[in-house]
């Protein structure tokens, strides 16, 4: 896991840099706590997906154990469905 926890640190950091000299958006806040909580979630993603290949038997099924465990986490997201979009009874 160690790699990719590494390579996920770097795209981070370069896409950081990418915003603040390319696009000149300022960053505020601390990045070093930016990239203990990125350490942090990285790590939770990355465990969480050995975790999958190691109970799966095969590839499908291990596609079949991410869309069970992902796909209701991004509907309740709001990101499909925006909380503008629904009737004003369920807000």
């Amino acid at each position: 896991m160690a790699p990719y926890l590494f390579l996920g640190l770097a795209e981070t950091a370069l896409i950081l840099s990418i915003m603040r000299w390319v696009f000149l958006v300022p960053i505020r806040g601390s990045l070093v706590l930016l990239f203990g909580v990125m350490i942090i979630y990285l790590s939770a993603l990355l465990a969480l997906g050995l975790f999958i290949s190691t109970r799966a038997k095969t590839q499908q099924e291990a596609q079949q154990q991410v869309q069970m465990m992902f796909l209701p986490s991004i509907f309740l997201s709001g990101y499909l469905f925006p909380l503008n979009g629904m009737p004003s009874s369920c807000k």
